[in-house]
């Protein structure tokens, strides 16, 4: 299980991307943003594709997710809304992963935040013995690499 709050829109490096706290530590990215508006019900339904880039403890690497995003408005003003997102794939130590998240909107006060949580299972690389070290070497590297870069 994890969990933890995603923080508001440009908290993660230039002024945009979400950064992530609790069991996720690093970046969310907005990929695609495909709005479904629905005003004659004051409500959205957007779709589409986003990534993570960063730490679950201490494996590190990309996954990445489609999602469904419905809300409800008064107005140009959210009142709540919620997400989920399945894992669709993963590089470095998210490679094989699968899992899904779910985030809630807290809009009602300023910064705004999304708590999330769900499950993520790593996956299981078959390697052979003589493979195991070369592997197991270019997986630290990454996550060496993925925990130094940058948000």
């Amino acid at each position: 299980m994890v969990r933890g709050v995603q923080l508001e829109f440009g908290s993660c490096g230039n002024g945009e991307g979400y950064a992530m706290t609790g069991s996720l530590s690093g970046c969310w990215w907005v990929d695609t943003f495909d709005v479904k508006p629905h005003p004659d019900q004051a409500t959205m339904l957007a779709t589409g594709r986003e990534h993570f880039v960063g730490c679950l403890g201490t494996v590190c690497g990309t996954f990445e997710t489609t999602y469904r995003y419905t809300a409800r408005f008064d107005g140009t003003t959210e009142l709540h809304g919620r997400c989920h997102h399945p894992i669709v794939g993963g590089t470095g130590g998210f490679a094989g992963a699968r899992g899904e998240l779910s985030f809630t909107d807290v809009v009602d006060h300023e910064p705004f935040s999304y708590p999330y949580w769900g499950n993520i299972q790593l996956g299981r690389v078959k390697t052979t013995l003589a493979a195991t070290a070369t592997t197991s070497s270019r997986a630290a590297g990454s996550a060496r690499q993925a925990a130094t870069a940058p948000c």
